[in-house]
């Protein structure tokens, strides 16, 4: 249902396996399949919420409509639960939906200014103390995505999949290159506000800092 909807997914048949994905990638959502007991499904939650930097929604789908289930695994911390008696476009828009909260953060203006930053998402451009900064259009997509997702650790294979596409594969060295020119060019630290940090084995995360700079968390 998902994939036709243009999602990219993994699939995953043992909680264990799911948590090594977790703890190496970036998902949007993660939804616990109702092949999986309700308690191991609460346990995922409060896995990812003790583990997890910045963890990503968790939809709990249950083999049937038990109303007590449902509630234990909202109570539980769980984004959403949806069951197997649903309607398939109902459990996609739900678990679309639980995405979307997550990121609710996200300004949807076309111009959004972050410190000393002025991005402008409809030229696909951004200034630095008021001068346009010159980005080539993979630049501007990778900036916008660490300035979209500020303090979350972001994959390499999901930085791949959101700024080439989901078709390119991870190519260590393209995505070094950007990110050696956005810290160049948009002179990325501390002092200016926000810092681009690399997370050994796993990404990076764009991080913000106040004006004695330290990491606002």
């Amino acid at each position: 249902m998902l994939g036709a909807g243009g999602h990219d997914l993994s699939l995953f048949t043992a909680a264990d396996e799911l948590q090594r994905a977790l703890l190496r990638d970036t998902f949007d959502a993660v939804v616990v399949d109702k092949a999986l007991p309700v308690t191991g499904g609460l346990a995922m939650v409060a896995w990812a919420a003790e583990t997890l930097e910045a963890p990503p929604p968790v939809v709990i789908a249950l083999p049937g409509d038990n109303k007590a289930d449902m509630v234990r695994s909202l109570r539980s911390g769980a984004s959403d639960v949806v069951a197997a008696t649903d309607p398939g476009e109902i459990v996609v828009a739900r678990i679309e939906a639980a995405a979307r909260r997550a990121r609710s953060s996200v300004p949807t203006e076309r111009l959004r200014t972050l410190g000393p930053y002025v991005v402008d998402l409809l030229a696909e451009s951004i200034a630095l103390n008021d001068k346009p900064v010159k980005l080539t259009s993979k630049e501007f997509a990778l900036a916008r995505l660490f300035f979209d997702n500020l303090n979350r650790p972001l994959s390499r294979a999901y930085l791949f999949a959101h700024v080439w596409g989901p078709d390119y594969g991870v190519d260590t060295r393209t995505l070094d290159m950007h990110i050696s020119r956005l810290r160049s060019k948009l002179v990325l630290s501390p002092d200016s506000g926000f810092a681009l940090q690399t997370l050994f084995g796993f990404g990076y995360r764009m991080d913000a800092f106040d004006a004695e700079g330290r990491r606002i968390e």
